[in-house]
């Protein structure tokens, strides 16, 4: 007859193979004994893992009233003989909940394994005396938007006799679990404006080209991009030695300390959707002389959902692009690996003009510049002000507009450094080792964009970070600034950039070194989107907002036929599901957002008819 003890061993080779390695023998198991009772208990020295009264009251206590949903995922630290999960698993299940358990020790396990069927662990997580750090980026891979809230339920016994153990994992978890929920709800909260302002840059990007005309243009080209990062101040010096020989794509935020000394970018990239956005061009659209240097020389590389106001006071060369970005709620893949997907309206877009590329955002203009840079096929790539943390304890390059805004706003009884010292503290900080091994205040954003960058540009030998400080990015190299200097400073002339007539050619001053930049490229890869074919999108996209409202003022609300129905309402679906709770409430959120929008697609194809 087969002992419980095969029968378990069996489970684990099915379900959780890498742990058998974990089982020890039954002779190292002290000081950890196994105490036979009703029920049975774990013991080390005089500590017992359960309540020595009533284990299976104190399990259930554990676990009751606990509000479990679809997505919701729940930590258990400490596992014991397994009581508390068993109840949790009796009562809720592992359908919808997504169950981690973590165990420090390996004795109590094995201990577990000998004398306890363990078939309830079918469907959990499994943490067996792994080090916290791997337990940590197991978090950190789970999309942000696969579960719906979180719960920590601590084994008293294995929790005392391994405090400091659970305490980091513990803390861990909860600073990236509100990071990763504040980034959720941030991109609902944001649903509704890049919805409006995708509408109505429509209207203002008829003519213009996308990206996709660009492509390739400055291949095997070095290339400095630059971010806002405090430490960008000193090192802008050295970038105006460099500046004529090495094309510079900048985020917007830096344009102000740039155009200030008189470097101008060749490429600007924009990418937030928000109002506040408009300032970082100010130093562009307030001055008559700089607006007219800029435009001459510089391309602006905006998102189709960026403010409306920056597109609306561009003069120059423009091209937009599309950002892919993390799965909706529903879209994500519960085993935590995600996909890249544009906005839902791009999707919709493309049914009526195709000719769009999307590049890859790590939560950061920063990073969508970096991404620019290798989609135009740069190389060597140099990035600066790419500090990913607040360095001298600032957050952003001084002359910045939100350096500038506090300056304005400070006062002697409130100085400026009070102020950013607040800004700082307000956010979920950590100290980091910096690239110099001295510790550096950081934040959970900066460190989701550090993980895009080693997992995105990682190992890629073209990028090379020149930054001044801040965080080491694992997989690129690093070089000083003032290394560069002296070979990017005797190349020749960087060549001039042009796009509009004929295939896409570089030229440097003299006609002699004129030639083509990508041979034979036909000028239809650059085709602008047309006023017909944008007003085609916006009548469309008004039908279907007519359909929509027809089928939520109806009876009857299917709400996935509605979100496989009308796939630009997905998100704003999702958003409304965790708003409220009856059917009633989220279809009168929806009907208010689409007249919302229909007041903007209509003002949008009276600017087109005009």
């Amino acid at each position: 007859m087969e002992s419980l003890f095969d029968k378990n061993i069996e489970f684990l080779y099915a379900h959780f193979p890498h742990l058998l390695k974990k089982l020890l023998s039954p002779d190292t198991l002290v000081p950890y004994t196994f105490v036979q009772g009703s029920p049975p208990n774990i013991v080390h020295g005089k500590l017992a893992f359960h309540s020595q009264a009533d284990p299976e009251r104190e399990a259930l206590r554990s676990v009751q009233n606990i509000i479990v949903q679809e997505g919701t995922l729940i930590l258990f630290l400490g596992l014991g003989m397994g009581y508390h999960v068993e109840k949790f698993i009796e009562l809720y299940g592992t359908a919808g909940a997504r169950v981690v358990v973590v165990e420090k020790s390996a004795e109590a396990f094995t201990i577990l394994v000998q004398n306890r069927d363990i078939s309830f662990l079918h469907g959990v997580k499994l943490f067996i005396a792994e080090n916290p750090s791997s337990i940590i980026d197991y978090f950190e891979s789970l999309s942000p938007v696969s579960f719906r809230g979180h719960r920590v339920i601590s084994l008293r016994g294995a929790f005392e006799l391994f405090s400091q153990y659970y305490t980091k994992i513990q803390s861990a978890f909860a600073a990236l679990m509100s990071a990763r929920l504040s980034d959720m709800l941030t991109r609902f909260a944001f649903e509704s404006l890049w919805l409006k302002n995708f509408i109505n840059n429509i209207s203002l990007l008829a003519g213009r080209r996308s990206i996709a005309a660009l492509k390739g243009t400055l291949a095997k080209r070095p290339v400095l991009v630059i971010g806002a990062g405090p430490s960008l101040k000193d090192q802008i010096p050295l970038i105006a030695r460099i500046a004529p020989a090495v094309h510079i794509i900048a985020v917007d935020t830096a344009i102000g300390p740039l155009v200030m000394r008189g470097i101008i970018p060749d490429f600007i990239v924009t990418l937030d959707a928000q109002y506040f956005n408009a300032y970082d061009f100010f130093p562009i659209f307030s001055d008559v002389h700089t607006a007219e240097t800029v435009y001459r020389r510089s391309v602006l590389v905006a998102d189709i959902v960026v403010c409306p106001q920056i597109l609306k006071n561009w003069r120059g060369d423009l091209y937009f692009s599309e950002t892919s970005y993390s799965p909706a709620p529903d879209q994500a893949d519960f085993n935590g690996e995600e996909q890249q997907e544009a906005h839902s309206l791009s999707s919709f877009l493309h049914t009526f003009f195709n000719n769009i590329d999307s590049l890859e955002c790590g939560g950061s203009v920063a990073t969508t510049a970096l991404e620019l840079a290798l989609y135009l096929g740069a190389d060597p790539v140099y990035v600066t002000g790419l500090d990913l943390s607040y360095t001298e304890y600032k957050t952003h390059v001084v002359s910045s507009p939100f350096y500038n805004e506090l300056y304005r706003t400070s006062s002697r009884f409130v100085p400026l450094q009070t102020l950013i010292i607040r800004t700082i503290r307000g956010r979920k900080i950590k100290k980091i080792p910096a690239k110099d091994g001295r510790p550096v205040v950081s934040d959970f954003v900066f460190l989701n964009y550090l993980k895009w960058l080693e997992s995105r540009a990682g190992d890629d030998k073209r990028i090379v970070n020149v930054t001044g400080s801040g965080l080491q990015i694992k997989g690129i190299s690093h070089r000083t600034l003032e290394e560069c200097v002296t070979e990017l400073s005797s190349r020749e002339k960087k060549p001039d950039i042009q796009f509009h007539t004929g295939p896409s050619r570089i030229r440097n001053n003299s006609p002699d070194r004129c030639r083509p930049l990508s041979r034979g490229r036909p000028l239809s890869r650059g085709r602008p989107l047309g006023r017909d074919t944008a007003l085609a999108f916006l009548h469309a996209l008004l039908k279907e907002s007519n359909e929509a409202k027809f089928i939520l003022d109806g009876h009857g609300f299917d709400m996935q036929a509605f979100m496989g129905r009308f796939a630009f309402l997905r998100n704003s679906t999702l958003q409304a599901v965790r708003l409220y709770k009856s059917d009633s409430s989220i279809k009168n959120h929806l009907l208010r957002l689409l007249r919302y929008l229909d007041r903007h697609i209509q003002k949008a194809c009276k600017k087109l008819d005009a």
